[in-house]
């Protein structure tokens, strides 16, 4: 009997499960005007909507440290976000020294490293602002900032010293080369008769010379980029406002009208119900007084 009765039940919930769908079908049905029309009207909101909204553009800048780690650069725009988030414009101000109505045009701001690189690489830093006109000054504020913390000014000051001074024994050491390389020649042209005879190898002098002029040009090179921070590349002006903040609002508004359209059609479906129930029993009452 058991096993009787379970297909038994089976069958009914999938009666039921039918019936469900099929008043769910009809429902949709006669209302379908009703979806049509309220979700065509989430549309044009959600269109109005980004019309009428500020638009806001995303710039990428990348910039490479000399002194801090990517983490620390990173942390240090980080902190920078949280200023704008808590209406801190005075003190970033003073610490990208730059003008407050600069900062109230920028939405968000942040860092991360580069995808697939070497963490030395360098790193990004992504706005978002109002304006594009003021990426060129929010740049020189950024690189001011990073590059006037206390400690990354007295690191940078130290290598660059101790540059100018290695480049300076390097032109002394390459000054006598040179003197000793005109000795050398004078001698063996018999310049100086008086002076004593010996063998000296002056391809080894200038074996010599060439590898300190080498370093000679290597730190010329690594002094003239002694900076805390370098632009690899600069902020992008002319740039789209993000395209995927339309399509949101308009498939926000799309599913908003859909839902608005649906509650609006239960409303009106429960009112007739209720209208049929009060015309029935109206229709009853007389009957029942007559009898």
């Amino acid at each position: 009997m058991a096993e009787m009765t379970k297909p038994a039940q089976n069958n009914n919930d999938e009666i039921d499960l039918i019936h469900v769908l099929d008043r769910i079908s009809r429902f949709l049905s006669s209302c379908k005007k009703e979806l049509i029309l309220t979700a065509l009207a989430g549309i044009l909101c959600g269109y109005v909507i980004y019309l009428t909204q500020p638009k806001s553009y995303i710039s990428t800048l990348i910039l490479q440290s000399q002194i801090l780690t990517n983490p620390e650069e990173i942390e240090i725009i980080d902190s920078w976000n949280n200023l704008l988030s808590d209406q801190g414009y005075d003190l970033l101000s003073k610490n990208l020294n730059c003008p407050v109505f600069l900062l109230r045009n920028i939405k968000h701001l942040s860092a991360s490293n580069i995808p697939n690189a070497l963490p030395a690489s360098g790193f990004t830093v992504e706005v978002n602002v109002k304006d594009t006109a003021i990426l060129e000054d929010l740049q020189k504020a950024i690189v001011y900032g990073l590059e006037n913390i206390e400690y990354v000014k007295e690191k940078v000051d130290l290598k660059r010293n101790n540059t100018i001074k290695i480049i300076e024994n390097i032109n002394q050491e390459i000054a006598k080369l040179d003197s000793t390389k005109k000795q050398i020649e004078n001698s063996k042209n018999g310049k100086f008769p008086g002076s004593p005879s010996f063998i000296v190898d002056i391809s080894g002098v200038n074996v010599q010379m060439i590898n300190l002029n080498e370093k000679l040009y290597q730190y010329q090179e690594a002094l003239k980029f002694i900076d805390a921070i370098q632009i690899l590349q600069n902020f992008e002006k002319y740039v789209k406002p993000p395209s995927h903040r339309l399509f949101t609002l308009i498939i926000s508004g799309f599913l908003g009208g859909l839902f608005a359209g649906i509650i609006l059609a239960l409303v009106k479906n429960v009112r007739m119900k209720i209208d049929v129930f009060r015309k029935s029993r109206q229709t009853l009452l007389p009957n029942k007084e007559t009898v």
